[in-house]
């Protein structure tokens, strides 16, 4: 596709699709609490939420993870000639890929929440998927994550040296901490929608720097 290989344009799509994800955080688990109380909480925020707002939210996010996945053909100009490129563009496209089937999960954890006890034993089965999709994340997003500060940090892409604080590495951590300090009702939802609050960031930033144009 032409439109992906103009990085500007890319990035818009990761712009968009991590702010689609964050709004589908918000709708499955956006339960006005601090942070502290919102991390101890777990799945029985769901509980506090209609099911259709559940549903809705794990609709909504994998289409931004799809987006985001799209997006992840920036990588092919932001990081031109470095080693980096393939483990930075396979890995976030292997972390959209998990991230979206994360928060499918979630909704439909969220319907089981407000089925009640008799679903008790389908939720053993569900919660070995929900920890296999987790360590697929981190094994494709940490190695990408990590690439992508490298390349920015040592000036192998087009991005100051400075924007590395604004890659995933750095402003997911900083949004996470943040919404863990924060008092209701602002810090438990920022804390549910760091990940992707995160990710927003880099995409915006990295729009910001792209080289205009088609790539290679």
């Amino acid at each position: 596709m032409p439109f992906l290989r103009d990085a500007r344009s890319a990035c818009l799509l990761g712009v968009v699709g991590a702010l689609l994800m964050a709004v589908g955080d918000l709708l499955m688990l956006g339960v006005p609490l601090d942070g502290v109380a919102y991390a101890a909480a777990g799945l029985e925020l769901m509980a506090e939420l209609p099911v259709q707002r559940i549903v809705i939210g794990g609709t909504v996010a994998p289409v931004g993870a799809l987006l985001q996945g799209l997006a992840a053909a920036a990588c092919l100009r932001l990081l031109p000639d470095t080693a980096l490129r393939p483990v930075v563009t396979f890995g976030l496209l292997g972390l959209a890929a998990v991230a979206g089937c994360v928060h499918l999960s979630f909704a439909y954890m969220g319907v089981l929440v407000h089925a009640g006890p008799e679903v008790a034993p389908v939720w053993p089965a569900v919660l070995l998927l929900e920890a296999v999709l987790l360590v697929l994340g981190a094994a494709a997003g940490l190695p990408a994550a990590i690439g992508l500060a490298v390349a920015v940090g040592t000036g192998r892409s087009p991005l100051p040296r400075a924007a590395v604080l604004a890659t995933p590495l750095s402003t997911i951590p900083i949004l996470s901490l943040l919404g863990l300090l924060l008092p209701a009702p602002v810090g438990g939802p920022l804390l549910g929608a760091a990940f992707n609050l995160g990710m927003a960031l880099w995409w915006g930033t990295a729009r910001h720097f792209a080289p205009a144009g088609p790539g290679r």
